[in-house]
């Protein structure tokens, strides 16, 4: 998250990596670059003018093409959705 923060998306992807959320053999260069053109739109973008519900696609699509795995979210949202929302 505070790679997020901060904008420093290499520091996010190697988050996910560290902490298991992110299959190991992945391409993390392709990650890194999907990470920022995902987020790097909405840096200087206020909150109120944040569409959600495409940010929340954009996440979803990340999470389903690099198999991201994040068992937090996957409570917080309600399992079966999260499960349904990620699946191949």
């Amino acid at each position: 998250f505070i790679g997020l923060v901060e904008r420093d998306i290499d520091a996010l992807a190697e988050a996910l990596l560290n902490l298991g959320m992110v299959p190991a053999n992945i391409d993390t260069q392709a990650l890194k670059q999907d990470l920022h053109d995902g987020f790097s739109r909405y840096y200087d973008t206020p909150l109120k003018e944040l569409n959600m519900g495409f940010l929340f696609h954009q996440i979803i699509d990340i999470a389903k093409k690099y198999n991201i795995t994040a068992p937090l979210c996957q409570k917080i949202i309600n399992k079966p959705l999260w499960e349904t929302l990620c699946s191949k």
